[in-house]
């Protein structure tokens, strides 16, 4: 299985190397499954952040959106009211100096 070979032995590779990769084997066997879960389970949890960013930024556009058009509907009608109001003021003073003569 992961036994050296004679070549490496003639070819004096550390013994610590086949130690390290048998450490490796074993720490992967043993919990290598529930890393690959979690790793799996973070790319579905970023994946999910990234479409509610998403789904957030639009949301607040289109609100943006209509408080701008709020705003605007605000401006004009108090500009109209004002206007009217103007109005008013004016041919109340018209009817008073009629009144005055």
């Amino acid at each position: 299985m992961n036994a050296p070979t004679i070549n490496d032995l003639r070819n004096a590779v550390p013994a610590r190397d086949f130690v390290d990769d048998r450490m490796s084997q074993v720490r992967d066997l043993l919990i290598g499954d529930h890393v690959r879960a979690n790793e799996a389970r973070i790319a579905a949890i970023e994946l999910r952040i990234r479409d509610l960013e998403t789904g957030l930024a639009q949301r607040l556009n289109v609100l943006q959106q209509r408080i701008e058009t709020l705003a605007s509907d605000t401006t004009v009608d108090r500009q109209t009211a004002f206007e009217e109001l103007a109005r008013s003021v004016a041919d109340l003073g018209d009817k008073i100096r009629v009144i005055a003569r």
